[in-house]
C-alpha cells in the first residue's frame, strides 16, 4: 500500500488553498512570530496526547479484515510486545473499518508512559488526531473525523478552540493563547491578567482525565496566501506548543550560567556546555519509548520490560537513541552552532598557515610533517597563532585546516592579482574562501570532530533519570504490597 503525497489543492477561490492534502510529516513548533500570518487563516486548537506515534489502515487487498499498524514508518506485527494490545482492541472492529482511510493516532497502552499520568485509557487504547484518504491524498475535515470516529467507538481529539478568520471574532495571538491556555490547565494557582485572557481562554478538562495536559496543537484548516514576498506559507499544517515542564530543551535561561574560568575553556567544554540544553527527562523518556517501539535486540527489550535501568547495555542503547535522536531533529541548528564557534577560526587560521603559502607563491614542493608543524602551532612558535588561547589548540580541529593548506587549494582561493598582494592579504583570501566556499563540508568535517562533546552534555543527567527510575518503581511496589 503507497501513500500520495499531494501538494495544496487549490480551491474555487485561488487566494485560499484547500489543505487537507497536504502532509502531515514532522510537526513545527509554533513560534511567537507566527500569528501575524495566522490572523488570516482558520486554525483549531487540540490537545496534544502524550503516547507513541501510530498509523493504522486497511490494506488495499481482497483479505480487507488484516488490520496494519505502523509506527514511525516501521510495520508493526500482532506479535509485537508493544504494539500486540493495540492489535488486540482494535480486532472486533478491523473488519468494519474503511479500506480507504488511515487513521494517524496516539496508541496510549497504559496510564502513564511518559511525563503525564492519565486517569482513563482511550477507547481501543489510541486517540485518533486526524484521518486520510490515501487514495486522494485528502486529511478529512474535523468534522469529518468526528463523524468517523464515533461511527467506530473510537476515541479522537475534541476541538478546544476554532478561530475563523472574517466573521467578526477577535483574534488573540496563537502563540500566546497557547502558553495562557496551558498555564491555566497546568497552574493551580494560575490567575487571568487581562481582558482577553478572562473571556476567550475556554474551559478544558483534559481527554484522558489527569492534573495536566503535556501541550496543544494548532492545526491550520484554510491558508491565507503567503506573505508579500515569500513564496511559502510560514507556517505548517500541524504546529504544536509544549508546556514548559514537559519541553525536551532545556530554556538558555535555565541552563545555570558557567562561572567565568580562570583557564580559557577547551573545545570539549564548550560543546559539552552547548549540549546541556537537551539534557532533559522528556528526551529520555521519549529514547526509552522509541527503544520500546523500534529496537530488536532481544536483551534491550528484556530490560526494558522487567525495568533493569541499570543494565550496561541497555544505558548504551540509550545513548546511542538519544545522539541519534538529537541528530535527526537538531542536526542543522549543531552544525550552524559549530560552524560559527572558534572552531571554524582555528581551521582557517591552520589553512592559510605561511609555511605551506610560501612554498606555493614560491613554487617550492617540500613534504610537510603534519605532527611537526602541529606541536610548533601548539607551542605557540608559530606568530599567526600567538593570540589563539591554548586551550582551543585542539589536534584534530587544528589538522583538518592544515589538511586545506594544499597548492590545489591555494589555486582555487587566491585570484592571480592576489598572487602580486603581500602574504597578508593572501591568508585572509584563503580564510574567506573557505568559509564562503566551504561551509557545508567544513560544518560536518567538525561536526564529526566534536559532536561527541554534545551528546555527552545532552545525556548528563541520564544517570539520575534512571535512579529515579529505580526509586518510583520500588516506592510503587511497596504502595501495592501495602
Amino acid at each position: 500500500m503507497s501513500f500520495p503525497i499531494s501538494l495544496a489543492h487549490q480551491s474555487d477561490d485561488e487566494s485560499e488553498s484547500d489543505v487537507r492534502g497536504l502532509g502531515y510529516g514532522s510537526t513545527n513548533k509554533l513560534q511567537p512570530d507566527d500569528g501575524a500570518y495566522l490572523k488570516d487563516c482558520e486554525f483549531i486548537f487540540q490537545e496534544k496526547i502524550d503516547g507513541s506515534n501510530a498509523l493504522y489502515f486497511q490494506p488495499d487487498t481482497p483479505e480487507s479484515n488484516q488490520l496494519q499498524i505502523t509506527c514511525r514508518g516501521k510495520l508493526k506485527s500482532a506479535s509485537d510486545k508493544l504494539f500486540g494490545p493495540m492489535y488486540a482492541a482494535l480486532a472486533p472492529i478491523c473488519s468494519e473499518l474503511p479500506n480507504d482511510k488511515v487513521f494517524c493516532t496516539e496508541y496510549v497502552p497504559k496510564l502513564r508512559s511518559g511525563q503525564i499520568a492519565y486517569k482513563e485509557l482511550p477507547k481501543r487504547l489510541n486517540v485518533v488526531w486526524d484521518i486520510r484518504d490515501y487514495k486522494t491524498g485528502f486529511y478529512c475535515t474535523p468534522e469529518e473525523v468526528k463523524t468517523i470516529c464515533e461511527k467506530y467507538d473510537l476515541t479522537y481529539t475534541p476541538i478546544i478552540y476554532h478561530y475563523k478568520p472574517n466573521t467578526g471574532q477577535t483574534f488573540i495571538n496563537p502563540f500566546e493563547f497557547a502558553q495562557r491556555f496551558l498555564e491555566k490547565m497546568n497552574n493551580p494557582s494560575f490567575q487571568p491578567k487581562t481582558d482577553w485572557e478572562k473571556n476567550y481562554l475556554p474551559e478544558y478538562e483534559p481527554l484522558l482525565g489527569g492534573d495536566m495536559i503535556e501541550g496543544v496543537v494548532l492545526k491550520v484548516l484554510k491558508f491565507a496566501p503567503p506573505p508579500e514576498g515569500h513564496k511559502y506559507c510560514p507556517v505548517s499544517r500541524v504546529n504544536k506548543i509544549v508546556y514548559t515542564e514537559f519541553k525536551e530543551r532545556n530554556s538558555m535561561k535555565k541552563v545555570k550560567p558557567v562561572k567565568e574560568p580562570k583557564v580559557a575553556q577547551t573545545f570539549e567544554q564548550m560543546m559539552h556546555e552547548a549540549g546541556k540544553v537537551y539534557d532533559t527527562f522528556p528526551r529520555f523518556e521519549k529514547a526509552v519509548q522509541h527503544l520500546r517501539e523500534q529496537s530488536s535486540d532481544k536483551h534491550v527489550l528484556t530490560c526494558l520490560k522487567e525495568h533493569q535501568w541499570n543494565d550496561p547495555l541497555l544505558v548504551q542503547a540509550l545513548e546511542e537513541e538519544l545522539a541519534k535522536d538529537l541528530c535527526k531533529e537538531k542536526k542543522d541548528s549543531l552544525l550552524s552552532m559549530i560552524f560559527y564557534s572558534q572552531a571554524t577560526d582555528l581551521v582557517c587560521l591552520a589553512a592559510s598557515n605561511r609555511s605551506f603559502l610560501e612554498d606555493w607563491v614560491n613554487k617550492n614542493e617540500r613534504d610537510y610533517d603534519s605532527n611537526k608543524l602541529y606541536e610548533e602551532i601548539r607551542n605557540q612558535k608559530n606568530p599567526l597563532f600567538a593570540h589563539v588561547p591554548g586551550s582551543l589548540m585542539k589536534k584534530e580541529v587544528i589538522m583538518l585546516g592544515l589538511q586545506y593548506a594544499r597548492p590545489s587549494f591555494f589555486d582555487e582561493a587566491i585570484t592571480s592579482k592576489g598572487k602580486d598582494n603581500n602574504l597578508s592579504t593572501m591568508q585572509r583570501q584563503l580564510r574567506e574562501h573557505l568559509r564562503n566556499n566551504y561551509k557545508e563540508t567544513l560544518s560536518q568535517q567538525l561536526f564529526d570532530i566534536l559532536s561527541v562533546h554534545v551528546f555527552q552534555g545532552a545525556r548528563q543527567s541520564l544517570p539520575k533519570f534512571l535512579q529515579q527510575r529505580l526509586v518510583e518503581e520500588f516506592e510503587e511496589k511497596v504502595s501495592i504490597g501495602t
